[in-house]
């Protein structure tokens, strides 16, 4: 997306592609953005590409997830350089623009969400992670972030689609705002701290996570990722509304037999009784 709406990437064989040059050098530039088409954006439409094929191949049995890559606030910070959007946070007479500036990012982040769904994706996410607490303030969050996540959301619901939020790193103190939002899930990390995440979002949102995707999954033995596993079933999955999963994108190097033990340790631990509650 950042690429799409005029940032300069780079990319790498052995790593995700990242922002060198923001889109825009002030604030004052704004017009100077672009409305995404992202069936004519080479990057977006081959994500858009890769959701069709494999909604036509699995569709109708597994839920399908497309990615609606960056939330407003991340995309935004990209769109003008993240040192400079985080300073003009701070600038009282940048305010008006900012705000501006965020309601564009989440417009053309719509217009992505949109062209999952279409392409058949069941369920969508944004990562917002640059708006979370181990880069930016919770207040920074509920003034400049949460609104427009909200936005989105609420937006895209009215149009049929549902989309989650992910937040890497130690998000426990804006776990009650992100469920505020109304998000059909949330992403979290394996910072959280789990009963507080578990309490915040309890009947709210589901949670998924919350495994350690370079530390456990990358280093880790089928054994650890097991019991890591059956640890984060047994805080967070009583009476459902839990996904078990990665917190964070699992890296290349993973080995595939810990992501053997993941699936395994999910059918293993985590059944259900009549009453919702786990049998173990």
């Amino acid at each position: 997306m950042a690429e799409a709406v005029g940032c300069a990437v780079e990319y790498s064989d052995a790593a995700a592609p990242w922002v060198i040059r923001p889109a825009i050098a002030s604030l004052d530039q704004i017009d100077r953005l672009p409305t995404v088409a992202p069936l004519c954006s080479p990057a977006l439409s081959e994500l858009i590409k890769a959701t069709r094929i494999v909604a036509k191949a699995v569709g109708d049995s597994v839920c399908v997830r497309g990615q609606s890559d960056q939330g407003p606030f991340s995309l935004a910070a990209q769109i003008l350089g993240a040192e400079a959007f985080m300073l003009s946070l701070l600038d009282s007479e940048q305010t008006a623009k900012i705000h501006r500036l965020l309601r564009y990012a989440s417009d053309q982040i719509a217009r992505l969400a949109r062209a999952q769904a279409a392409a058949g994706a069941h369920l969508t996410l944004i990562g917002d992670s640059i708006a979370g607490p181990d880069v930016c303030s919770p207040k920074l969050y509920r003034i400049f972030a949460q609104p427009y996540e909200k936005r989105l959301i609420d937006s895209l619901r009215r149009e049929g689609i549902e989309t989650g939020i992910h937040i890497c790193g130690n998000a426990t103190s804006i776990v009650p705002d992100i469920a505020d939002t109304g998000t059909l899930y949330v992403e979290l990390d394996h910072k959280i701290d789990r009963p507080c995440a578990r309490a915040a979002t309890k009947w709210r949102t589901t949670i998924f996570g919350t495994l350690d995707p370079h530390g456990l999954l990358v280093h880790g033995t089928p054994e650890e990722v097991m019991a890591a596993a059956h640890e984060d079933i047994r805080l967070l999955g009583d009476r459902g509304r839990f996904v078990l999963s990665p917190g964070c994108t699992i890296a290349p190097e993973t080995p595939v037999r810990n992501v053997h033990a993941l699936v395994e340790a999910a059918r293993h631990f985590g059944q259900y009784r009549g009453s919702g509650a786990l049998e173990g």
